[in-house]
């Protein structure tokens, strides 16, 4: 059973012995047995007829029937409603730990999980995504995840004129690491769908190669067009930082804190 369920039973005095199916004997008034056929707990009705035993391979029907005076079954999905709606409630929802173990779960369609964050141990980059069940978008690491294995089907974040480098788990652990392929992917978005982008205090590394904010097709004194998207920086550390010669001029612009 999961811990959460049993650990809601236990929070409200019921004692779970057992099931129908192994048999067990039950000496309590609070004490529930379940029927694994449909997952149903049940308590004896009956204090006065306890111990109350139950042989291997039993049913409620079987065994005294379902009523008053008999069996009488227990909602569980109240108590866990009843404990979800305390002000501390939140904490006994579960979360996924990070984007890695994302990739391994498929969802619900439309059915939403929080991400602690986006690897083990950043601290940042998690939140609330979706399932949308008919995706096959490209996982882009930020607003769209695959599911290793799954052909249809991508977790989504859900955003509207910003993104967060949080988000594609900026800044990476170390100052010396290459960010190229998660600052592409920053670009593309900015550039396909005209959201800013937030960058927070960190060092953002690109060693690979330039980075792509200049359109290839037009001469080189010309920049692509972001539709009024801008670079935002929350605070005087960020810093970007490129090997390459050719992309000085890129990150001015950058620096500068606005594309347009």
């Amino acid at each position: 059973m999961k811990p959460l369920i049993l650990q809601a039973i236990y929070d409200y005095g019921w004692q779970p012995v057992g099931t129908f199916q192994d048999g067990v004997t039950l000496n309590n008034p609070n004490s529930l047995i379940q029927d694994e056929t449909d997952g149903v707990w049940y308590r004896w009705d009956d204090a006065s007829t306890l111990p109350k035993v139950v042989a291997p391979g039993s049913t409620p029907a079987g065994t005294g029937g379902i009523g008053v005076g008999a069996w009488q079954a227990v909602d569980i999905s109240d108590v866990l409603r009843k404990d979800l709606a305390e002000p501390d409630g939140f904490k006994l929802i579960g979360q996924v730990p990070d984007i890695a173990t994302l990739r391994t779960m498929a969802g619900e369609n439309g059915k939403a999980v929080l991400v602690t964050e986006y690897r083990s141990g950043c601290g940042f980059g998690g939140g609330q995504l979706f399932w949308d069940s008919s995706s096959t978008d490209a996982d882009n690491g930020i607003t769209i995840f695959a599911v290793t294995g799954v052909t249809t089907g991508r977790w989504k974040r859900k955003y509207k004129g910003f993104i967060d480098a949080h988000w594609a788990g900026l800044p990476l652990n170390s100052a010396t690491d290459d960010c190229y392929a998660q600052m592409q992917a920053i670009e593309q978005l900015m550039f396909n769908e005209h959201v800013s982008c937030y960058f927070h205090n960190g060092t953002y590394n690109i060693i690979s190669q330039n980075m792509p904010w200049k359109n290839p097709d037009v001469p080189p004194s010309d920049y692509k067009n972001y539709g009024g998207a801008s670079i935002i920086c929350d605070g005087p550390g960020v810093i970007f930082k490129t090997t390459s010669s050719s992309g000085a001029d890129v990150f001015n612009i950058m620096v500068s804190l606005i594309l347009v």
